[in-house]
C-alpha cells in the first residue's frame, strides 16, 4: 500500500493478449474473497530481440517483437542498454502492437576491463516511474 487509499500491484508475470483484448483485474486482500472489477489492463511483453549482436559504437536498430505496444502508451516507450550501474536510455519507436525499434546508443561507456565481444542487457519500459520495471 502506498497510502491508506491506494494499493499498488505489480505481478510477476502476465499472459500477453492479442490486439483489442485485455485482462480483467480483480482484487483480494485475504487471498480468496475477490472484489468484482471493471478495471481492464493490457500488458506488454517482449518475445524476441533482433539482431542479437551489433557493433559497440552504436547506431544499430534493434527490433523488439512482442505484444501490447499500444498507441496509448507509445509516447512513453524507452529502451535501456546496459546494467543497473552503467546504462543509456533511448526513445523507443513503436511501429505497431507487436513491434518496436530502438537505436543502440552511440555514447555507451565500455565497462572497465571489457574487451572484444561482451553482452549488454537491454530492456523496454513504458512506465513513467523512473522507467521501471524493465521488460
Amino acid at each position: 500500500m502506498d497510502d491508506t487509499n491506494t494499493i499498488k500491484c505489480q505481478p510477476d508475470q502476465l499472459e500477453l493478449v492479442d490486439e483489442g483484448q485485455s485482462l480483467v483485474a480483480t482484487l483480494s486482500l485475504n487471498g480468496y474473497s475477490f472484489v468484482p472489477s471493471t478495471f481492464t489492463y493490457t500488458p506488454y511483453g517482449v518475445t524476441g530481440v533482433f539482431p542479437n549482436s551489433g557493433p559497440y559504437n552504436g547506431f544499430t536498430d534493434v527490433s523488439f517483437q512482442g505484444k501490447g505496444f499500444s498507441d496509448d502508451i507509445a509516447d512513453a516507450g524507452q529502451c535501456r542498454f546496459g546494467t543497473e550501474g552503467n546504462f543509456v536510455i533511448v526513445k523507443a519507436n513503436v511501429l505497431d502492437y507487436n513491434n518496436l525499434v530502438c537505436r543502440s546508443p552511440e555514447n555507451f561507456e565500455l565497462p572497465s576491463g571489457a574487451e572484444g565481444i561482451y553482452s549488454v542487457p537491454v530492456g523496454v519500459s513504458f512506465s513513467d516511474e523512473q522507467y521501471s520495471p524493465w521488460t
